[in-house]
């Protein structure tokens, strides 16, 4: 896929605008919202899907249409996805202009692609098709949903907790070695965390429990 480089956009406290109301600009506020932005949507009316989330308060909803360059004061990610191929360009000028990582559809090119995400905890797994084949990155991320459950979310504050307690960089290593062989996460899911535990001090010694 050329002219990308797949990334994790650190977005807490940061602002994204949102202009639409339909079920991309519901795909799009979600996922700004699960990555921790402060999510504006601009928009008239609401679509079924996006309601829910501004009940909720994962997004601020203004309701009216867009009127121009203030409406995005602020926002590192900006989302033309009117689905109205006039307002959407002129929402991706308005965001080149203010410098924002601009998100759009149609002909339009943008800087950002949001993939299909699959959430572990810690771990996060994106599958992305280049903006072709978007059924087909959902049914991967499914097949994934599948192979990598709650056990890797586990695993990772695992090697966390216990990996910090261990001065020694060659003994941090073993220890993340150890736990990413697969046999540890099957014992994660069958609920075995006293072998886990075992295996570790077996490898590490008394310092890593």
């Amino acid at each position: 896929m050329g002219g990308y480089c797949p990334v994790s956009l650190r977005l807490q406290g940061r602002r994204g605008v949102v202009v639409g109301g339909g079920d991309e600009a519901a795909s799009v506020a979600a996922a700004l919202a699960d990555g921790g932005a402060d999510v504006l949507v601009i928009s008239p009316q609401l679509g079924g899907r996006l309601e829910p989330l501004a009940r909720a308060g994962r997004v601020e909803w203004v309701a009216r249409a867009y009127e121009g360059p203030s409406d995005l004061a602020g926002a590192m990610v900006v989302a033309a996805v009117a689905g109205e191929s006039q307002l959407d360009q002129r929402v991706a000028a308005d965001a080149r202009r203010s410098r924002a990582l601009l998100l759009t559809t149609g002909t339009a090119q943008g800087d950002l692609l949001l993939p299909e995400v699959l959430r572990r905890g810690r771990l996060t797994i994106a599958v992305d098709t280049g903006g072709r084949g978007l059924p087909l990155a959902r049914r991967i991320r499914e097949e994934l949903e599948t192979a990598y459950g709650s056990e890797y979310g586990v695993l990772l504050e695992l090697l966390g907790q216990l990996g910090d307690q261990l001065p020694d960089p060659g003994q941090r290593q073993l220890f993340a070695d150890t736990l990413a062989r697969p046999e540890v996460a099957v014992l994660i899911r069958e609920g075995r965390l006293d072998e886990v535990e075992q295996e570790v001090g077996r490898l590490l010694g008394p310092s890593a429990t």
